[in-house]
């Protein structure tokens, strides 16, 4: 049963996630500084076994993003072997102990005449290859392609709980946005440039270089083969 004196708006199902999951990891006092934030009293309402709703009667969001706070403390306590004490919770640690920083290589290509074009990168940690895209982008010029690769790229790396990122692209104009030499003044370029530029303020730290053509051809040749996919 729902308490009525509890406010259940989407944001407290995802505080009570979060509870379920620090309860499972017997940290929920990682939980108490998080809720002078969100709801100052949902905490106490929420672990008191008449008022604590069963996790099987809510309708939880499809997706549940810790913020960097959250996700450094979950990392510092599964560092400790004796709290990883099954499969679930060694994979879980795994998995935000790897890819920490690794480097980003994108590459964008456009063909007006078929108004195909398509997406690629490379990511290398260590100096090795460890993932890849390749996409369809559908009709767009050669720079909306490029920012495009880019804005991918940094989702996925994002979602690989990436902190730190190394980024190169043989688009001048791009790089050179981002880095704030070259002002943004198409209206295209506008939205992609405050989308990347989102995207990058949520990494620790992050660099983006120009390179020669010839040194991205990875990234060229997954680009061109993510345009063929619109041709087929």
């Amino acid at each position: 049963m729902r308490n009525p004196d509890i406010d259940w708006e989407p944001q407290s199902l995802i505080f009570i996630t979060k509870i379920h999951i620090m309860n499972e990891l017997g940290v929920q006092h990682l939980l108490r500084a998080d809720g002078k934030h969100i709801h100052a009293n949902l905490y106490q309402n929420c672990t008191k076994q008449s008022s604590f709703p069963s996790i099987n009667h809510i309708n939880f969001p499809t997706v549940m993003k810790l913020d960097k706070n959250e996700i450094t403390s979950l990392k510092n306590l599964l560092s400790e072997a004796e709290n990883r004490s099954n499969e679930t919770l060694e994979k879980l640690y795994k998995k935000m102990s790897g890819n920490t920083h690794v480097d980003l290589y994108v590459d964008g290509a456009a063909d007006l005449h078929s108004k195909t074009s398509g997406i690629g990168g490379v990511f290398y940690s260590k100096g090795e290859e460890i993932d890849t895209f390749s996409e369809y982008f559908g009709d767009a010029t050669n720079n909306e392609a490029e920012y495009s690769a880019l804005i991918r790229g940094l989702q996925i790396a994002l979602e690989m709980n990436v902190a730190s990122i190394n980024i190169f692209a043989d688009s001048l104009l791009v790089v050179n946005q981002i880095n704030g030499e070259f002002k943004v003044k198409h209206e295209n370029m506008i939205p992609l440039h405050a989308n990347a530029s989102d995207l990058l303020s949520e990494f620790d730290s992050w660099e983006i270089n120009h390179i020669p053509r010839d040194q991205n051809k990875v990234a060229d040749k997954l680009s061109k083969a993510g345009m063929m996919k619109g041709r087929s």
